[in-house]
């Protein structure tokens, strides 16, 4: 869903997977990098909703963490794919994220 270097944006929910010492500050400041897709040795089978990331801030905060050297020295929280938005125009202009799309051919018979 994410890739190092996308920009997003925490949903009011992302509340329940961030530090209660760190929530003032990123519930201020809800914006934040991809640094990186959690992977877990015990859940082999995640739904992509339920992914979680390491997200870094730009500076450092009360209840921020490095997420084990992932992220800058308190500065980290890990959060779950379903409480993030894209913003997509800050992702582009961090990472040249790109869309693919499908043209809509009409088919002879007139269906597409």
């Amino acid at each position: 869903m994410f890739i190092p270097g996308d920009v997003v944006t925490l949903k009011e929910s992302a509340e329940i997977d961030c530090c209660g010492i760190s929530w003032p500050y990123i519930s201020k400041h809800p914006q934040a990098t991809v640094k990186a897709k959690c992977n877990s040795i015990i859940y082999r089978d995640v739904k992509p909703e339920d992914q979680g990331y390491v997200l870094e801030w730009p500076e450092e905060f009360p209840g921020g963490h490095d997420c084990i050297g992932v992220a800058a020295p308190r500065r980290g929280q890990y959060v779950a794919a379903k409480h993030l938005d894209l913003d997509f125009e800050a992702s582009f202009a961090a990472t040249q994220r790109a869309i693919v799309t499908v043209p809509n051919i009409e088919a002879p018979d007139g269906k597409t």
